[in-house]
């Protein structure tokens, strides 16, 4: 492979997915080497955290990842620095500079594993900081940790992208202001304990006027002081941001939702909130007002509790056809959504999920649709009109119950569908009738992931029989039918012999089907990834 030009490696290896091991790859060859540095170093406790496999030795990786940056420098960040016994293996300093790959900084990442690297903080005298120091730190001697994140944001501080920091300590990092030249993303954390912001909004707003336009992205989780009297003061933080935020992630604040009026909509492309509301939930002016203002907005999460949060939308696609009758007709202007990703209660979700497909007919790209506990209703999810660009369908609860499987005739460029009914299915359903639509409808798709989670009727003659759904089932490189209803081992068997495309195959079954079943791959040396859920 290193017989390929770089660029075609890096791209490569940049399409890894985040959850598989990189560090092997830094053994292959000096090219390869060089590389996944950049990749793997640019914040290698994110990447620890993301492989399941390295669980049981997470910590003992995190500590010897901080030992290698802390050595990594020519000059070492730290002088004098005492670490545990063992904790560093390798040559002193490093013979590469791992730091200078470090683009993504996080508080959270560090906070709890720097004393397993620095013993006894309260008496391990405080090592001097190479060139991050600054006049109005001078006067206060900051702790190990402080100095660390200091010393790791501050090497070279140009490079670095994102900051993930708690509100209170945000402040130390104000002198580094002027050298954080390409800093898009700042991801404040709200302890519970926290009642004050000490230097936060005054990092925002200094960083902000130093580099206009440079912030694009801003998430905040928030507990206690977030969610109780100061949660306005929280919202200024974003607010604080400015008209070029483009991200908006309060998904870990529950009462975010009630200060959209004052999050910056001008260029906002990506709007996500927490799916629950709080108990009194005040909006004036209401959400679908709130939700009009983001005209830009490509993405939306977001608590379904109005029936009418999207009837605005649909207005002004029914005005934009007249205008083409009539010119003096002004439109509203209709944000390009691609996904949408609503929880709620039926009597609110169905109506929202609808008229949202109508109105972003042209642009819908992916939709997800949580139903919230409680009784199911009447209405029917189903549209009748062509959603050509629509690739993904997620439903799950009742919505998933209420969905007319004939509108997914509509959506020829769906690859990944996924209906989780849960365990509450009408008396009125005909397990027969439902498979058979699906099967019709999937061969009109393009689909190549299936889903079919909860209590489906599914018999073995509906996926076996070329007549119901084994031509659609096929082509399909993922199939999921977790606790299904009907299914025998005999048909899995059966399915795992004729879907030769197949990679990923999700059942259910006692511990000897499981057997037989990877008895079963092994026999036929297939390549297909097994994953078998026991019961009974």
């Amino acid at each position: 492979m290193d017989s390929l030009p770089e660029e075609c490696l890096d791209l490569i290896l940049r399409s890894i997915p985040p959850h598989r091991p990189l560090y092997p790859l830094l053994l292959v060859s000096r090219t390869f080497f060089r590389l996944v540095l950049p990749l793997l170093y640019q914040n290698p406790f994110d990447h620890i955290d993301r492989v399941p496999f390295a669980h049981p030795h997470a910590h003992q990786r995190k500590t010897m990842a901080l030992s290698l940056l802390l050595h990594s420098s020519p000059e070492p960040l730290f002088e004098g620095l005492t670490l545990y016994p063992g904790g560093w293996p390798y040559q002193n300093p490093a013979t590469v500079d791992y730091l200078s790959y470090y683009t993504r900084h996080s508080e959270k990442h560090l906070q709890n594993f720097v004393s397993l690297v620095v013993p006894d903080p309260t008496s391990t005298p405080l090592p001097r900081l190479a060139q991050t120091s600054s006049p109005s730190s001078s006067s206060s001697s900051p702790s190990i940790k402080a100095r660390i994140h200091l010393g790791f944001v501050g090497h070279n501080a140009s490079h670095l992208q994102s900051l993930c920091f708690s509100l209170h300590k945000l402040g130390m990092l104000i002198p580094l202001i002027p050298q954080l030249t390409s800093l898009t993303r700042l991801e404040l954390y709200i302890p519970a304990k926290v009642t004050a912001d000490t230097g936060a909004l005054h990092f925002i707003t200094a960083h902000t006027s130093a580099h206009p336009g440079l912030l694009r992205e801003i998430k905040i989780e928030a507990s206690g002081w977030g969610a109780a009297g100061g949660a306005r003061e929280v919202a200024q933080h974003v607010e604080a941001v400015g008209g070029q935020v483009q991200v908006v992630d309060v998904t870990g604040w529950i009462e975010g939702v009630q200060f959209l009026s004052m999050f910056p909509s001008d260029a906002c492309k990506s709007l996500l909130l927490r799916q629950t509301v709080p108990p009194r939930l005040e909006m004036p002016g209401g959400l679908p007002e709130a939700v009009q203002r983001f005209h830009k907005l490509e993405k939306l999460r977001f608590p379904a509790v109005d029936a009418a949060l999207f009837a605005w939308a649909v207005t002004t696609t029914a005005a934009a056809a007249a205008a083409t009758q009539e010119e003096s007709v002004k439109v509203t202007v209709r944000p390009p959504l691609a996904s949408l990703d609503l929880h709620g209660a039926d009597d609110h979700l169905i109506p929202a999920l609808s008229d949202a497909t109508n109105a972003f007919r042209a642009t819908m790209r992916e939709i997800k649709g949580l139903s919230s506990f409680g009784p199911s209703s009447g209405r029917v999810l189903e549209w009748g009109w062509e959603l050509p660009r629509l690739t993904q369908l997620d439903l799950e609860g009742t919505v998933a119950v209420r969905f007319n499987l004939l509108a997914l005739q509509h959506c020829p460029a769906l690859r990944v569908l996924r209906l989780n009914i849960g365990r509450q299915i009408p008396d009125t359903w005909d397990p027969q009738i439902k498979a058979r639509e699906l099967a019709e409808c999937l061969a009109q798709t393009q689909v190549a992931s299936l889903e079919l989670s909860g209590y489906w009727d599914v018999s073995d003659a509906d996926l076996t029989r070329e007549e119901t759904m084994l031509q659609v089932l096929r082509r399909l490189t993922r199939l999921n039918l977790m606790w299904c209803r009907g299914p025998t081992i005999e048909a899995y068997a059966f399915l795992m012999r004729e879907m030769r495309m197949l990679k990923r195959l999700h059942v259910s079954g006692t511990l000897a089907e499981k057997e037989r079943l990877l008895g079963l791959k092994k026999t036929l040396g297939l390549g297909v990834s097994l994953d078998i859920e026991a019961r009974g």
